[in-house]
């Protein structure tokens, strides 16, 4: 819902400092069940944000965000990057929203290398 985003991130249970505190991360990636680390939160999936990116409702579909609301507002964006995948290559910029549409996919790479399909249905 967009009141309810996902924040896809490093950490589930440590406060973010960076994190507006009504929000918490998951390193569940919504509706697979799937961890988005490879290594159990060391090695490359340091790399990754504790909150990293954000998930949000629309009433197109899904809203990709590349950072998370912060304390006081605003978004604060991974400090490594995310890369779009798929439909076309490319580093996603700091704060970059992206509206995925229903019936559209995109696939995103975290730093450590994990590959997520973002399907709006």
């Amino acid at each position: 819902s967009p009141d309810y985003p996902v924040i896809s991130g490093r950490t589930e249970r440590d406060p973010v400092r960076f994190l507006d505190p009504s929000y918490q991360s998951t390193t569940i990636f919504p509706g697979t069940g799937d961890t988005i680390l490879r290594s159990n939160g060391e090695g490359r999936d340091r790399t990754v944000s504790r909150a990293h990116f954000m998930l949000r409702a629309s009433t197109r579909g899904i809203l990709v965000v590349n950072g998370v609301p912060k304390p006081g507002g605003g978004l604060r964006s991974p400090l490594n990057g995310t890369r779009m995948m798929f439909p076309n290559s490319r580093q996603l910029e700091a704060e970059e929203e992206l509206v995925v549409e229903s019936g559209d996919s995109i696939m995103l790479m975290l730093p450590n290398s994990t590959t997520l399909r973002i399907v709006a249905e």
